[in-house]
């Protein structure tokens, strides 16, 4: 569910991923839905972003978008953990429901790499 659209949540919806690193810089992945006050959005309307931060994303930081993506999109950290892969992929966008939604998985594991 998009910030945007936060009024209108239950207590089941998540708003905001963080992806702990372990380190001062983490990742944040949420939906940046193009509704209401958000309607004027000019950069990856309706689309899940990949944010990256630092300071633990606990205080003030400078943040830089790492990725924006569409349904049956994905974006891979190449080394994440013990040098494996981490993936986060939309499964799928809803825009025609209210609240608008993104499906998101996050796994170990190259969601672009060719079964064997």
């Amino acid at each position: 569910i998009g910030v945007a659209e936060y009024d209108k949540i239950s207590d089941s919806d998540t708003v905001l991923l963080k992806i702990e690193t372990g380190k001062s810089e983490d990742y944040f992945v949420a939906f940046n839905r193009k509704i209401g006050p958000n309607a004027n959005n000019k950069m990856a309307s309706d689309m899940v972003t990949i944010i990256e931060a630092g300071k633990n994303g606990v205080e003030y930081s400078q943040s830089w978008v790492v990725d924006w993506l569409d349904e049956d999109e994905a974006y891979v950290f190449k080394k994440f953990l013990n040098d494996e892969p981490l993936t986060v992929k939309v499964s799928k966008i809803d825009i025609q429901v209210t609240p608008g939604y993104a499906e998101v998985e996050v796994f170990l594991g190259d969601a672009r790499a060719p079964e064997t």
